[in-house]
């Protein structure tokens, strides 16, 4: 048995005493973190020991620090930067939010140019019967509104 005074040497040639020995605990991914106002924005659960950056498109270890990594990441001069940028930077969704009557016309649209394609007619048909559908369907919001 050793004594608290007695010193013992690691695999590095290092002393210290007996009783300094540190338990390391392995962490994982919280949760509650994405609900954190501060990382929601960016932060997704990466795999079990680890977070993921959306705006850096980078793996952050959580594993020895914690929290304390997030905190480390988000307050970096890099992230900082992708994150202005990536606030600036509109999604496809945003561009063009097509509602459901506009899409049903783009969809009879590409039904008749298959029709007139299939059955070998003449592209300039297709003048003559986007006129015709609204007179043919006049209570359809889809005939009125085929853009071609």
């Amino acid at each position: 048995m050793r004594r608290e005074s007695e010193s013992q040497s690691d695999d590095s040639g290092n002393e210290r005493p007996s009783g300094s020995k540190k338990i390391k605990y392995s962490r994982k991914f919280n949760k509650k973190w994405l609900k954190n106002p501060d990382f929601s924005s960016w932060l997704e659960q990466g795999e079990e020991t680890g977070a993921y950056c959306k705006a850096c498109k980078k793996n952050i270890s959580v594993k020895t620090t914690g929290k304390q990594a997030l905190i480390r990441h988000n307050t970096s001069e890099s992230h900082k930067k992708m994150l202005k940028s990536v606030k600036g930077q509109q999604t496809l969704v945003s561009f063009k939010k097509f509602s459901n009557l506009e899409k049903s016309a783009k969809i009879s649209e590409m039904y008749l140019a298959a029709f007139v394609s299939e059955h070998n007619l003449s592209y300039n048909i297709m003048n003559h019967f986007v006129q015709l559908l609204p007179k043919i369907c006049p209570d359809s919001e889809i005939a009125r509104n085929a853009p071609l």
